[in-house]
């Protein structure tokens, strides 16, 4: 009989401010025991699971162990990490302490426990590049492929000689240059160099453990630090990155007593740290770091909000609660272009509305548990940046999506390319242009601009720097400084009335309806708005091949176009560096 055997070492080192502070770390070994049809194959050195061990006790990772790995075992574990759910700033070190099988032109990769001796069977080793695709697609940022088996070097598409790494500044704050470095995602590997059949290389694994034994200043290290542990062994390991891997990306350690101890902090103790300036931010973020939080009252106070009704309106999914009315929907000034017209009065009932964009963070994690080919960044980077790139029907996939993952019913049906919205269903959906125009006004308020009525913006728009950047010329607003050549990470700038942010400039953001091309009609009028089909809950016009898109974005310059009125069509299967989403529900 087979023996497969699978134990989890328990894990109790971190309190839940820095779980989410810091993010957790995770540990997933494979170590060789037994090789069934190589009999020259020693079992891989108990050094392994000290190395596990060492990352429990020391570090505060969460340990899974996989011995006696066959071909199906490997396959399905790191599946079903592919499937799992991770946080932001976590990290998973992937070791294999195994043998592995190389011979030019031919296959190569790592002999599972079951691997055959004469390699006829292809599929019993698991192929280098499988194994490259499988750990990619794990959503998880920050991943380390720690690669102890023979014949290891021919791994990985980047090598070392092109592989760059920021280096750790020991002189900064230790948590808030850790916090700093784990922004970009990285994908990187260390394999111990046997470029020939031979067992796995001692030294490696005794190396890992001095490493990890190290009096580290502040008790952290990053991957850069690892690799110049590793240099004075004989084979040299390789190292470099693969897949998702981001500029500036690494891996760090931080002994569970050093710089992760920043975050042992009781709720009184935050609370004062956070003095006056409290915001609405700082504030949530501390009702989620102590469920408990002996200042419930006083913050809920400050939202005017009961701890339920809170929760009840996503508040701590950063959804604004945008309670309704009537107001004057369209751009009562002489200068619209895009079909803004004329006035009506237009009532909307209460709903939610996301506070920012949605980012490539949230939208990588779609893509990543759907399948999905990740749009573009266009070099501007991901994580808290608004996502681009997506088409309309993009956006309303990844509402369908995240309503079932939050356990919503989904709005959204699909016949060919006919999208059918069932308006009663409470899952996420694209705001009606009407309910984003409402926010963008602040209600009632009528707001020209989101930010006001002033024509000094505060948003992020082609700026006097951004265009020199792109070579704009002459633009409209002279002097204007808001900090940015391309997107902004989201939530740099509030405007309004309801604690929204971005809603002019950074992208266009794709709304439910569709726009009708006036035709024969003036230009100032829109048949919809010249119909007035309905003044409650409108949810646009029923015909035509474009979708609205609102707010503007960083490419445009004129005030004209960040007016909350200001409509523009774009084909829905457009993907644009210019648009983006937010979300939006039904008020229940």
């Amino acid at each position: 009989m087979r023996l497969s055997l699978l134990f989890i070492f328990s894990f109790f080192g971190l309190s839940l401010s820095a779980q989410v502070e810091n993010g957790r770390n995770y540990g997933l070994f494979f170590v060789g025991v037994d090789f069934h049809h190589w009999p020259s194959l020693h079992p891989v050195s108990d050094q392994v699971l000290a190395i596990a061990q060492s990352l429990q006790d020391v570090y505060g990772f969460e340990i899974e162990v996989i011995t006696y790995p066959t071909e199906s075992d490997i396959l399905n574990v790191l599946k079903t990490y592919g499937q799992k759910t991770f946080q932001a700033k976590d990290q998973l070190l992937i070791y294999f302490g195994m043998h592995g099988f190389y011979e030019p032109g031919k296959s190569s990769g790592l002999i599972p426990t079951e691997g055959a001796l004469d390699g006829t069977t292809p599929r019993e080793w698991i192929n280098y590049s499988h194994l490259e695709e499988l750990v990619n697609n794990i959503p998880c940022d920050h991943i380390l492929l720690s690669l102890d088996a023979s014949t290891s070097d021919v791994f990985g598409p980047t090598k070392s000689e092109a592989f760059k790494l920021p280096a750790w500044k020991s002189n900064q704050n230790c948590w808030d240059h850790k916090a700093s470095l784990l922004k970009a995602k990285s994908r990187v590997y260390l394999t111990n160099g046997a470029y020939n059949r031979k067992n796995p290389n001692a030294d490696f694994t005794e190396k890992w453990l001095d490493l990890l034994d190290e009096e580290w200043e502040e008790g952290t290290f990053d991957f850069q630090s690892l690799l110049e542990g590793f240099q004075e062994l004989d084979p040299k390991p390789t190292f470099g990155s693969f897949g998702m891997h981001e500029e500036d990306g690494t891996f760090i350690w931080s002994k569970k007593d050093s710089c992760s101890s920043r975050n042992l902090i009781t709720d009184e103790e935050e609370w004062q740290q956070m003095g006056r300036d409290r915001d609405n931010n700082s504030v949530v973020r501390h009702l989620q770091l102590f469920p408990k939080c002996g200042h419930e009252k006083l913050i809920l106070e400050q939202f005017s909000l009961s701890r339920e009704a809170a929760e009840q309106q996503n508040f701590f999914r950063n959804m604004a609660f945008i309670r309704g009315g009537t107001f004057q929907m369209g751009d009562a000034t002489e200068d619209y272009y895009h079909y803004d017209g004329p006035v009506h009065p237009v009532t909307v009932s209460d709903f939610y509305l996301g506070r920012y964009e949605v980012t490539f963070a949230d939208y990588d994690t779609f893509c990543l548990a759907t399948g999905r080919e990740l749009p573009k960044d266009q070099g501007w980077g991901r994580e808290d940046r608004p996502v681009i790139n997506v088409s309309w029907f993009d956006a309303v996939a990844y509402c369908n999506w995240l309503s079932t993952e939050d356990d919503f019913v989904p709005v959204y049906t699909f016949e060919d390319k006919r999208v059918i919205a069932n308006w009663e269903a409470n899952g996420y959906r694209l705001p009606t242009e009407a309910e984003w125009e409402y926010a963008a006004c602040s209600g009632a308020t009528n707001y020209r601009y989101p930010w006001g009525n002033e024509p000094e913006p505060n948003a992020n728009l082609l700026d006097e720097y951004a265009a020199k950047a792109h070579d704009r010329g002459v633009i409209e607003r002279k002097g204007y400084q808001d900090g940015y050549i391309w997107t902004a990470p989201v939530g740099q700038f509030q405007q309004g009335g309801f604690g929204l942010f971005d809603m002019a400039g950074n992208v266009w953001e794709w709304c439910w309806d569709v726009l009708d091309v006036p035709g024969h009609l003036p230009a100032r009028e829109s048949r919809y708005y010249s119909l007035k089909s309905s003044s409650k809950d409108p949810k646009g016009y029923v015909y035509g091949t474009q979708r609205t898109v609102r707010g503007g974005s960083w490419f445009d310059d004129s005030l004209m176009t960040f007016e909350c009125g200001v409509r523009l069509a774009v084909i829905p299967e457009a993907r644009k560096e210019v648009i983006g989403f937010r979300l939006c529900r039904n008020f229940e």
